[in-house]
């Protein structure tokens, strides 16, 4: 999905608007042409909308209301059920222009319909059947159409942006309805001076129709993006999860949930029944007056709800928390139902419940309510929300039409016939009580909710399910403080800091400060190491009543002390002497010593310099590790420094590894070369690794050096590039992602891998920040014609035509680089998609079995929307090698070759070849008898690994022995012993000394 006017965007003004807006140069077109549809699309909708409200209450009235909400709930069930069976029936790119089509479609009926009101010619009874018929339907269109059109909307973009991509832009698609809002609203006064009331139903499906044909557009300009085949069932296993029952704590949560969203629902309907009651009572049936007025309202709450959602909602949250938010609409709405008993009048008291309701309801809940499903387990949030929303809704909507129905039926026995019981103000009164009833018991859902928040928010702790970006830090602090302070497992209270410390490490001390006496030795110890990271002076207070009244262990003591001393401003180091003498136990002693070091007097310093001395020159492993490990906290060495080639060459292996930190603690330049023969070893390499992490950017070009050595071993380079992974600055990254434009193969690979591994997805934004969605569309690509290259050389390389053991494992070696180049593929495919998916699909397309394969393909058609998806599901499918080839054809060019041929063209691609390939193909050509050109034999005689040099020095001793004769005497000293044996005895075999 490329952007034609990509250029601007990658400029200086275009990237600040993008920056603005978070949005990515390749997203610009599609998150437009999104807006544009869901904006035109809701301008009908509104239009349309407040034509038949005024219609409705004109022709009608407000009392037929509650057969509305009944209807609509039964039908918005029917309708769940027949938009699953049409995806089921139509590809996904028909069933969302058929559904945008659809939803225009009746409007026409309508008008035919509403023909019958201006006609006089018509009976009476024919004009009552007919035009009610049709004013009682519309209102059940509007809200099937507003179920379809968000339905509509939200599969769009689900299938066009990916999982990441759509947590940026849809935010600004669905800011479409609040503009439309304004749009419509302003608009519609005069659409009905011009056209009259009925004719803007037909503007209302010109409108939608319009958004019909941009929704056409799209799914034929993104045609890659929906999948050809109608959706299918795929039982994999995130499907059998969401099928399991809810229990415990969740069931519970679940359960708040539902009654939060069905009183949300409630609420809005017996509001919006009061509001239409008083419209009509207020302009006695006027309909171009109802909607005229109710335009001009949509407009005014529409840039309101703009204007709070764009500059009050987001700081609001933030300052208020989440719960206290989601708390302040059933808050305002009890307060404001209760207007009309201050002597306000009853209509403008209603339009001001109606105003606050619409603005709270479609800003500050909107925003916060997604976060309720967030301490739920991942692969149940889906179902839990599903039934919230699609079931709750529906259910509420029925009963408080069947509750108003009720209402009405008991106040007509009271009421003379002839009097209309909306006029009676007991039905008024009675509204307004529920409404005030509903929103205390809203008030109270969520304070319930809240409790089950916190308990609920532990667990998904222990679980590492907690969704970090939406957590309400004053929520997650106290329950931290409940886990810490009840009785309880302490690795369960070990995860909950953890946690904590992830999500708000500068003011981790707040929490665990005060309960640093009465917890256990562990978690002092991990507590203080959480508020060292990030120090201040507030927390000495309690740190020193732990040293000097708990009596902690030493390692816990030694800690305090660091956190003490580095954190005041004057600290008295007297008081540290004490430390530096032999009894006290050697982790507390090396503590005091590299305080004494870093900050004491000259003194001060000499005795801590005699005193670590002493403990590196101890005959006890435990006194010289502890030594070392005071070296690594101290400043500066001094005359420490002369102990560390020694320390290095020690015998004992916890020594080595400790100086190997103190190396990179210290910055030590002259010693880094041994933090790099560090990574070579096993024993050594964790150390060896976390000092050159600490190094952070001053460690990358050597490391880098390390890594791009293609002499030195796979494993070793793997662990360089895990290095600058791990570093994770800007330019540790911007390191791995150039390099994986350019790196092939294995390293290609590593490299993935690494980047896919970084927390927060890191890596994953790094690759689209730098590469963008195009770019690693291109590496897809390139994987891609690599396959084709291996499937060409399959086909004229077939055992028909060449046979033998060596044709045979070179074949099998190009089925290797396939399934490398694939996992590849799967490999740059999680950068765009869920990676549950890809891994999903992944699993089942190695499996082997047809069924599992076939689920695995019904995966990635549901999931792609990159231009080459088709050839990518036709050379994962069980085709045949020239089938397979002949869909790749658009992407790598084939002519058939002679066998000879073919693996000449295989050498020329020697640097995107495997090692194994490699060697095979000169095998081959031994074999055979085949020439190849010099060039490609005498440059893989410098090739880095063993067994292609041998196979090259094989073949130019069939080939060329003259050649080689003069080539031998350079190899003697050959660093792989194979290929030095085999040198020696070609040497003797020709008579070569």
């Amino acid at each position: 999905m490329k952007v034609k006017n990509a250029g601007f965007f990658r400029g200086g003004l275009g990237r600040i608007v993008l920056q603005w807006l978070n949005l990515r140069p390749d997203e610009c077109d599609r998150t437009l042409l999104m807006f544009v549809v869901y904006t035109t699309t809701s301008v009908g909708m509104l239009w349309l909308e407040n034509s038949t409200v005024a219609l409705f209450l004109g022709n009608i009235g407000a009392d037929g209301l509650p057969w509305i909400y009944i209807s609509s709930a039964v039908l918005g069930i029917i309708l769940g059920f027949l938009s699953s069976w049409m995806q089921t029936v139509l590809p996904l790119r028909q069933f969302i222009v058929v559904t945008a089509l659809l939803i225009a479609a009746p409007l026409l009926l309508f008008r035919l319909g509403l023909q019958n009101i201006a006609t006089e010619t018509q009976s009476l009874a024919t004009q009552f059947s007919l035009a009610q018929l049709t004013v009682f339907l519309m209102p059940l269109w509007v809200d099937v159409s507003n179920a379809l059109n968000q339905l509509n909307t939200s599969i769009t973009a689900n299938q066009l942006f990916n999982i990441r991509e759509i947590k940026r832009t849809y935010p600004l698609i669905s800011s479409g309805v609040l503009v439309a809002d304004v749009l419509s609203g302003f608009s519609l006064p005069f659409l009905l001076k011009l056209i009259g009331l009925p004719n803007v139903i037909l503007a209302a499906c010109f409108m939608m129709l319009l958004g019909a044909l941009i929704v056409f557009y799209l799914s034929r300009k993104y045609k890659q993006a929906f999948p050809d085949a109608p959706q299918r069932d795929v039982e994999d296993s995130q499907n059998e999860t969401r099928t399991r029952r809810l229990r415990g704590p969740v069931r519970q949560y679940a359960l708040l949930l539902l009654l939060f969203f069905l009183l949300a629902q409630a609420l809005v309907l017996l509001i919006d029944f009061q509001f239409q009651t008083q419209l009509q009572l207020k302009f006695e049936g006027k309909e171009e007056e109802i909607a005229s007025f109710l335009a001009l309202f949509s407009a005014s709450v529409g840039l309101c709800e703009l204007a709070t959602q764009w500059f009050v909602s987001g700081r609001a949250i933030e300052r208020m928390g989440v719960f206290r938010t989601i708390m302040l609409p059933p808050t305002t709405l009890a307060v404001a139902a209760l207007f009309p008993l201050t002597g306000l009048n009853l209509f403008i008291g209603l339009i001001l419940l109606k105003f606050l309701d619409d603005l709270l309801r479609y800003t500050l809940l909107a925003s916060t309510g997604p976060v309720l499903f967030q301490p739920i387990p991942e692969n149940l949030r889906g179902a839990v929300e599903t039934q919230a929303r699609g079931i709750a809704e529906p259910i509420a909507t029925g009963l408080t039409g069947a509750g108003i129905l009720l209402a009405i039926h008991l106040i007509e026995r009271f009421v003379p016939k002839d009097t209309n019981p909306l006029q009676y103000p007991l039905l008024g009164w009675l509204v307004i009580g529920g409404i005030v009833l509903f929103s205390l018991t809203w008030l109270l859902s969520v304070w319930l909710l809240r409790s089950r928040y916190l308990n609920l928010l532990v667990l998904s702790a222990q679980r590492g399910q907690l969704g970090i970006a939406n957590v309400n830090l004053g929520v997650l602090k106290q329950a931290v403080v409940e886990a810490l302070t009840r009785p309880g497992a302490e690795e369960d209270k070990r995860s909950c800091i953890e946690l904590l410390t992830q999500i708000d490490p500068q003011n981790v001390g707040d929490v665990l400060a005060p309960l640093l006496v009465t917890l256990p030795p562990a978690l002092q110890r991990q507590s203080l190491e959480v508020m060292q990271a990030h120090p201040n002076p507030i927390y000495l207070n309690q740190v020193r009543a732990l040293i000097e009244t708990a009596s902690p262990e030493p390692d816990v003591l030694a800690i305090a002390l660091r956190y003490v001393w580095l954190t005041e401003t004057n600290p008295d180091l007297r008081q540290l002497q004490p430390y530096l003498q032999p009894e006290v136990n050697a982790v507390v002693r090396g503590t005091a010593a590299a305080l004494l070091l870093r900050l004491g007097n000259a003194k001060q310093k000499w005795e801590a310099t005699r005193a670590l001395q002493q403990m590196l020159t101890s005959k006890k492993e435990e006194e010289r590790v502890m030594g070392c490990r005071a070296l690594g906290e101290a400043k500066y060495l001094q005359a420490l420094r002369l102990q560390i080639p020694k320390l290095l060459q020690d015998k004992s292996l916890r020594v080595r590894c400790a100086v190997l930190e103190v190396i990179g603690s210290t910055r030590l330049e002259e010693y880094y070369p041994s933090l790099l023969r560090g990574l070579e070893y096993k024993s050594t390499r964790e150390p060896a690794m976390r000092s050159l992490v600490k190094l952070d950017n001053e460690a990358i070009p050597m490391v880098l050096e390390l890594a791009t050595n293609i002499h030195k071993p796979d494993l070793v380079r793997r662990y360089a590039w895990e290095v600058i992974g791990q570093i994770g600055t800007v330019e540790g990254l911007t390191t791995l992602v150039s390099n994986l434009m350019t790196a092939w193969g294995n390293t290609r690979r590593q490299i993935l891998q690494i980047l896919l591994k970084l927390p927060q997805e890191a890596g994953i934004e790094a690759v689209l920040d730098r590469l963008d969605r195009s770019g690693v569309e291109m590496l897809i690509d390139q994987e891609l014609m690599l396959m084709g290259q291996m499937y060409a050389a399959i086909i004229d390389i077939n055992p028909e035509r060449v046979t033998g053991r060596e044709a045979d494992l070179l074949r099998r070696s190009l089925q290797d680089a396939i399934a490398d180049a694939q996992e590849r593929c799967f490999l740059l495919m999680k950068f765009l998609y869920s990676l549950g998916a890809i891994q999903a699909a992944s699993f089942n397309l190695r499996s082997g079995s047809p069924s599992d394969m076939a689920r695995g393909l019904e995966i990635l058609d549901q999931t792609l929307d990159i231009p080459s998806k088709r050839v990518l599901l036709s050379v994962m499918d069980q085709n045949s090698e020239r089938e397979k080839l002949q869909s790749l054809i658009g992407i790598v060019a084939y002519q058939p070759l002679e066998p000879s041929d073919r693996l000449r063209r295989l050498l020329y691609l020697r640097h995107f070849l495997s090692d194994w390939s490699l060697a095979c193909c000169f095998h081959l050509a031994r074999v055979q008898q085949w020439n190849l050109a010099p060039e490609l034999t005498l440059g893989c005689l410098r090739h880095p690994t063993g067994f292609v040099r041998e196979a090259a020095i094989a073949y130019l001793k069939q080939a060329s022995p003259g050649v080689l004769i003069d080539i031998l005497p350079k190899m003697q000293q050959d660093p792989d012993r194979l290929v030095a044996a085999q040198v020696q005895e070609i040497m003797a075999e020709l008579g070569t000394r």
